[in-house]
C-alpha cells in the first residue's frame, strides 16, 4: 500500500511539472504573437488556457482514488483471495524445485511433482485473473520467505521432514479451507469458476501430503525410540 501511495504521488508531480511546463510555453508563443501583432499582453489568458487540463487531471485523479478506495466488499474479497493464492502459488511452487534437488525419500519426491503439475496447469490462468483486475503477482510473505531459505539450507533426510512439515497434510487443509471459504464470499463467476476447477486437485494433494511424517512426528518418533528400548530391555531382562 505504501508503494502505491508513493507511485501516484510521484506520478502526480510529474503530471504537475508537465502541465506547468505547457502553460509557461504557450505563454511564451501568445506573448510573442501578440507583440509581432502589436497587441498588449494578455496576462489572464494563460491561465484560463490551462483550467481545463488542470480539470481534467483533477477529475481523473479524484476518479482513481475512488476506484482504488471504495470497492465493494465483494470485490475487494476476490483481490485479498487472489493476493493470497498467488502467494501460496509461488510459495509451493518454489518449494516443490527445491524437493526435486535435495530431497530423499521417493514419497516427497512424488508429492513435489505433484504440486509442480498442478500448479504448471493452473496458474496461467490465476496470472490472467490478477491481470484482469490490474494487478502484479504479488511478493512472497517474511515467513514463506525464511521457510524457502530454511528448506534451501538442507538435503536429505532432514529436508524431507522439513518439507514434511511445511508443506503437509495441515497447509493443504488450510488450502482447501481458504478456496471454499473463497467461494462462498466472492461474486465474480469467473474467479468462481476456476476455483470450483481447483478444488479436486487440492484435495488429491491433502492426500497425498497425509503419508508424509512431518519433522514434529519425526522428532517424537526418535524421542520415544530410547525408552521403548529400555522397557523392552526392562522386560527381557525380567524373564
Amino acid at each position: 500500500m505504501v508503494s502505491r501511495r508513493w507511485m501516484w504521488g510521484l506520478a502526480v508531480a510529474a503530471a504537475g511539472l508537465w502541465i506547468a511546463r505547457t502553460a509557461r510555453a504557450e505563454n511564451e508563443v501568445e506573448l510573442r504573437q501578440d507583440a509581432a501583432a502589436g497587441k498588449p499582453p494578455a496576462a489572464a489568458r494563460p491561465a484560463a488556457a490551462s483550467e481545463p487540463r488542470r480539470a481534467v487531471f483533477a477529475g481523473y485523479a479524484a476518479e482513481s482514488a475512488r476506484t482504488a478506495t471504495r470497492l465493494p466488499p465483494e470485490e475487494r474479497a476476490a483481490r485479498d483471495f487472489l493476493r493470497a493464492a498467488s502467494q501460496q502459488a509461488r510459495f509451493e511452487t518454489d518449494a516443490a524445485k527445491l524437493a526435486s534437488q535435495r530431497a530423499q525419500g521417493d514419497r516427497v519426491k512424488a508429492f513435489a511433482a505433484e504440486l509442480l503439475d498442478f500448479h504448471t496447469a493452473s496458474d496461467a490462468e490465476l496470472l490472467h485473473l490478477l491481470h484482469a483486475r490490474g494487478m502484479a503477482p504479488p511478493m512472497l510473505e517474511n515467513t514463506q520467505r525464511k521457510a524457502l531459505n530454511r528448506l534451501g539450507r538442507l538435503q536429505g533426510t532432514r529436508f524431507d521432514r522439513e518439507f514434511s512439515d511445511v508443506l503437509g497434510r495441515e497447509r493443504q487443509r488450510g488450502d482447501i479451507e481458504q478456496y471454499e471459504k473463497a467461494v462462498a464470499d466472492i461474486a465474480d463467476p469467473a474467479l468462481r469458476a476456476w476455483i470450483d476447477r481447483q478444488l479436486p486437485g487440492l484435495r488429491q494433494q491433502q492426500a497425498t501430503a497425509a503419508q508424509l511424517v512431518p519433522a514434529a512426528a519425526h522428532r517424537e518418533d526418535l524421542r520415544r525410540r530410547p525408552v521403548a528400548a529400555a522397557a523392552h530391555a526392562r522386560h527381557t531382562h525380567a524373564r
